[in-house]
Order: structure tokens, then C-alpha cells, then sequence
């Protein structure tokens, strides 16, 4: 397929990595070929992105199936549950593993494990999206994404992004998405490459499943999110066909 209908796919599967942080295109449309869509301004939410009920508009009735998560799932991650935090995201912790400390806006204290690098590379790559406000977006890049495309994710979200948070109730575009599983292609004690795995429910009822890709190191005695490629996390994002290879999440 070629033309409009074959980039559909791919254009909800950059909207849904864009929201890790997936923020600088939070609020890009989701309905695919518009060149000239823009992330929602700073202060509101882009009503060309949102339905009046609160949720983004797929658009995607060519789209092609994608295969269904399997029927026996991998195994689950033990000891982690989800809780909601602002923008209607639901985030994963664990008491063992973090994040430790809820501080303000702020996800910090993660163990130096496996599953530690993990809910790190989650929990703080969401926190730079501009969609969630200057309150969220600007202590979490300035404290806790390091490397050479920190200036870069900083001035998207500056230019990109929103000054107030969203209110009670408001669900930024691609909330609908769910984090269901992860995969560590490499650690150590001090840095690993986690990709963890997102699932949308297209306009048809289709599922389909992207996989973001985030690298962590350990710094100052917590695990720190390495700034993606060119500032923008929709470099680190990819479509993907099940579930082989990701230890699934239990979803609370």
C-alpha cells in the first residue's frame, strides 16, 4: 500500500511515542496525512486533537489489522501496580523497585535493579512531556534527563508545550493509550536500554502496539533518562507486531 492510507500506522504510532514525553507532539492529530499539524499550544489543548468527550480522534477506518497481544501472555512483572497521575496517565511503580519518592510532580528514587531501570525509564520520560505543564515538564528535563540532546527536549518543551497543568478531569491527547510491557535489550549498574510497550485500540476496535525506546544511567545514585535523539522522542518510537520478547505488566 502506498500513499495516505499506508502512513495512517504510523502516524497514531508517532502519536502514541510522542507521548512518552512521549511529549514534544503530545497533541498531534492522530487522523494521518496532515502535514501541517501542531502540537497543542502552551496553556490549552489543541481541539483539532480531542474529541468534545475528551479523547483523541483516530481517524484510521483503512488502517490495517496488526496482530492481537497473544492469548498466554508472557509472564507478568511481579510487584507492580499502576496509579494516576495527572493528564489521566496511569503510570507503573513498585514498592521494591520505585519510584520511592512522589515529590511534588516528581518521580525519584528508583532501586538499582532491572525492573528499577525500567520504572525509571517510564515514569521519567512521561514527566518531560509538554502537554503535562512548566511545572512537570521543566524540573523532570532539569533534573533528571542528562546528555547532549537535553537543550534540545528542553526547548521543544518550551516551545511546544503548555505553562499550566491540565485540570481535574482534562485527559491530554493519547491518555487512551496503556503501557503493558517492557524489555531490557541490555543493563548494567549503570546504564540500561529499556523499551517498553504501548497499546492503542484503533477507531475499529484494532489493537495496535509501538515500542519506545529509552536509555538510562545511573547518576548521583538514581537512574537518569538519556535525552532522546535530536530532542524528540518520536526518534525513539516504533510500531511493532506482538508481544514476543516483553514481560507483560498486570494492569490495576
Amino acid at each position: 500500500m502506498t500513499g495516505q492510507g499506508a502512513r495512517r500506522p504510523m502516524v497514531l504510532v508517532i502519536a502514541a511515542v510522542a507521548l512518552v514525553g512521549a511529549g514534544g507532539l503530545v497533541g498531534i492529530r492522530l487522523t494521518g496525512g496532515d502535514k501541517s499539524s501542531r502540537p497543542a499550544g502552551p496553556g490549552h489543548t489543541s481541539t483539532s486533537t480531542v474529541e468534545a468527550a475528551g479523547q483523541p480522534s483516530f481517524g484510521l477506518e483503512s488502517s490495517p489489522p496488526v496482530s492481537p497481544p497473544p492469548v498466554s501472555p508472557p509472564p507478568r512483572a511481579d510487584d507492580v501496580t499502576f496509579y494516576d497521575f495527572i493528564g489521566g496517565l496511569r503510570l507503573p511503580r513498585s514498592a521494591a523497585a520505585g519510584p520511592a519518592h512522589l515529590d511534588g510532580f516528581l518521580a525519584s528514587g528508583f532501586a538499582r535493579s532491572r525492573i528499577g531501570s525500567v520504572l525509571a525509564a517510564i515514569n521519567i520520560a512521561y514527566r518531560t512531556a509538554g502537554t503535562l505543564g512548566e511545572s512537570v515538564w521543566r524540573p523532570t528535563i532539569e533534573r533528571q534527563v542528562i546528555g547532549d540532546n537535553r537543550t534540545a527536549l528542553l526547548a521543544a518543551a518550551q516551545r511546544e508545550g503548555r505553562q499550566d497543568m491540565p485540570g481535574p478531569g482534562e485527559r491530554i491527547a493519547g491518555s487512551d493509550s496503556r503501557i503493558i510491557g517492557w524489555q531490557l535489550e541490555s543493563y548494567s549498574q549503570d546504564t540500561a536500554m529499556v523499551r517498553y510497550l504501548l497499546l492503542l485500540i484503533q477507531a475499529k476496535g484494532q489493537p495496535l502496539l509501538a515500542a519506545v525506546r529509552v536509555e538510562v544511567r545511573w547518576v548521583d545514585d538514581d537512574w537518569k533518562v538519556v535525552a532522546p535523539s535530536g530532542g524528540d522522542w518520536r526518534n525513539a518510537g516504533s510500531q511493532v507486531t506482538d508481544t514476543a520478547g516483553f514481560r507483560m505488566l498486570a494492569q490495576f
